[in-house]
């Protein structure tokens, strides 16, 4: 399939972000459970890691910061505590078109992340996905800038129309020293809510009562930022 034809078919969701004090967790999880959507645990909570791609300039990162509305971030993900064992990686590229968002998805063959790995490598893999060729030519001039890690908690309401995700126990390494000293954040948690604009009534409805602030937030931003003692 053609990568138009593939655009053309996704689905764009709206996505909106909270973030919050770590210690406000519980009391959080109450007022999902006690919400009248009756939000329920859709998933069992799993630890989710990322390797981001950009390019020299972290170009990625500044139009996240200026609010550039229409944007693409590519990420490698898998799942899973073992750093070393990636199986079921994924090469995601994320569209951003305002408040809207989709993926496309792409299986890469699995490969062992050893302390020594090379960018290279990696790269390798990614091309050895079925991604189109637009894509591959996309990112050959990108490189591997951050690895990040954290805990997520999944959540449905309105016969899952509407998600609520929880994130913790966020932390970050370059990709340069994968398998060094990592920093870890606990002070905050990060909620995004996903629905269909269809569904927007339901979600004003839900936000009512939303005891936090929407914000703008970005992990991978955060990551780089915090790897200078930064955050925002």
């Amino acid at each position: 399939m053609e990568l138009n034809e593939t655009l053309n078919n996704l689905e764009f969701r709206s996505e909106l972000k909270s973030v919050i004090s770590s210690e406000h967790l519980h009391e959080f999880l109450n007022y999902l459970k006690l919400n009248e959507g009756g939000f329920r645990p859709i998933y069992p909570e799993r630890r989710i890691n990322n390797i981001y791609i950009d390019v020299p300039s972290f170009s990625s990162a500044i139009d996240n910061l200026d609010g550039v509305k229409d944007r693409v971030k590519y990420r490698l993900r898998w799942y899973g505590n073992n750093l070393e064992r990636t199986k079921r990686l994924v090469f995601e590229v994320k569209i951003k078109k305002n408040s809207l968002g989709t993926k496309l998805r792409f299986e890469v063959p699995d490969i062992s992340l050893k302390p020594n790995i090379s960018s290279v490598e990696l790269k390798r893999a990614i091309y050895d996905s079925n991604m189109q060729q637009v894509l591959k030519n996309e990112i050959e001039p990108l490189k591997l800038s951050l690895l990040n890690s954290y805990k997520r908690m999944y959540f449905g309401a309105f016969n899952k129309k509407v998600i609520v995700t929880i994130d913790r126990d966020l932390s970050y390494r370059p990709f340069s020293n994968v398998f060094g000293p990592r920093i870890t954040d606990h002070r905050f948690i990060v909620i995004e809510i996903k629905y269909l604009p269809a569904d927007q009534k339901l979600v004003t409805d839900f936000l009512s009562d939303f005891p936090a602030r929407l914000t703008r937030h970005s992990k991978y931003v955060n990551g780089l930022l915090g790897q200078s003692g930064v955050y925002f």
